[in-house]
């Protein structure tokens, strides 16, 4: 299932906010949510706003409308790509299959194994970006994006969508992308290459979990790396 398409759906309602935000004009929305979570994270960016009235914390006002511009053009991507969470998952697997002079040591070796998409790559009927892609793909339509989706977007509530409860999920998918720049500043830099690290909230929960992984496994062969994935699709 493309679970892109159904972010898209729950996030018509910040499009439309960060057209007006864009612009510099204020709006509500009829779309609503059925939590004060989310007011409680706008405030607090906000009341972070007030740093920009304050010579000493130049840097900290800047860096929060550096996020918020930036949240503005991961929006733009979610509706320019077709499946948004595909792509950045894609990317991900090729970053940590990206070791050319490896790869072509263990396919040289003709290594035997576990892993039938290392096989298929040791015996050429496969790439390494086709097995990102099928990796990708499996990751993308699994139960924790769909999970992280649900939490991280509008519900139908009581509260209408108003510049503070957006400011709210600007403020989650700030400190979401924080926490990628610190624990693995490589992936960040490709997302925010392509102008999606602040979308980077919805992949978290598989993307973390797979960078804690590698980590505890350093120095890791390709075919590890596959087999490492692999269970992450099959568990």
């Amino acid at each position: 299932m493309d679970y892109s398409s159904i972010l898209r759906q729950h996030m018509q309602a910040e499009r439309k906010m960060a057209i007006s935000l864009d612009k510099g004009v204020k709006g509500v929305y009829e779309k609503a949510i059925d939590t004060t979570e989310v007011l409680y994270d706008g405030f607090e960016r906000l009341s972070w706003r007030t740093s920009c009235f304050i010579d000493k914390y130049e840097d900290v006002c800047q860096e929060i409308k550096i996020e918020d511009e930036r949240y503005v053009l991961g929006i733009w991507e979610l509706f320019r790509k077709r499946d948004i969470l595909l792509y950045m998952l894609t990317l991900y697997v090729e970053f940590v299959l990206d070791d050319e002079d490896r790869t072509q040591r263990e396919v040289k070796s003709k290594a035997r194994g576990t892993s039938k998409l290392f096989a298929g790559l040791v015996a050429g009927m496969l790439t390494k970006k086709a097995i990102a892609y099928t990796i990708g793909k499996s990751l993308s339509g699994s139960p924790e994006i769909l999970a992280s989706i649900r939490k991280h977007t509008y519900k139908k509530g009581t509260l209408a969508l108003t510049a503070v409860t957006f400011y709210g999920q600007v403020q989650k998918a700030a400190m979401a992308a924080r926490k990628l720049r610190m624990l693995e500043p490589r992936y960040y830099n490709i997302l925010y290459i392509n102008n999606i690290e602040m979308l980077y909230i919805y992949v978290d929960p598989i993307i973390t979990g797979l960078i804690m992984k590698f980590k505890s496994k350093y120095n890791a062969t390709l075919e590890e790396k596959i087999e490492i994935l692999e269970g992450i699709i099959n568990s």
